[in-house]
């Protein structure tokens, strides 16, 4: 399996952290990255997350890859103190069980091929417990692969992408993995 940590560096130096985690202000921060995975293969990403509280009670992206077109691949979403799911056109939420707070959370969202044609088992697991998993038809993806973002979506509009639903609170450790990695 391939595995691929998304990294940022910065100007300054942070004295006696390492691997300290990333801070974005819900306004206009975040990264881009190139996933060498095929999406459409089994795949898994995951991060450490613990959203800003006031930002709770509106939507925000944790992270999102589309194709040029803007046609939706994988998006994980916090809307309305719920975890959003999106693959494809396709969205799936969790229940009250797995309310998002200001606690940090280890999500993790993994896509499986199943012997059905065209169709993936989609996992969203929240601290080590199964928060959504359903089975969705996989996304077609005509263009090529976009950027991988983490902290804001990208939507498309009339002079190219607009960044939506930025993402207010701490992130750590996002990696994706070429695998359907297991829950243990």
């Amino acid at each position: 399996p391939f595995l691929c940590a998304v990294v940022a560096s910065c100007a300054g130096r942070v004295s006696g952290q390492a691997g300290a985690e990333l801070f974005f202000d819900g306004v206009d921060d975040y990264l881009v990255a190139f996933p060498d995975f095929s999406p459409l293969e089994g795949w898994t990403v995951e991060a450490w997350t613990q959203p800003s509280i006031s930002a709770l009670d509106s939507q925000q992206c944790l992270f999102h890859l589309s194709t040029y077109s803007a046609s939706n691949i994988i998006t994980l979403e916090v809307e309305d103190r719920r975890w959003k799911l999106r693959y494809g056109g396709q969205e799936a939420g969790s229940s009250d069980q797995f309310q998002v707070t200001g606690d940090q959370h280890h999500v993790a969202v993994t896509a499986n091929r199943t012997g059905l044609a065209n169709q993936a088992q989609i996992a969203l697991y929240v601290n080590g417990s199964v928060a959504i998993s359903t089975s969705l038809a996989i996304p077609s993806a005509t263009d090529p692969l976009g950027a991988f973002v983490v902290g804001v979506c990208h939507e498309l509009v009339a002079n190219g992408f607009e960044r939506v639903h930025p993402y207010g609170g701490h992130l750590d450790e996002v990696r994706y993995w070429s695998e359907a990695r297991s829950q243990e």
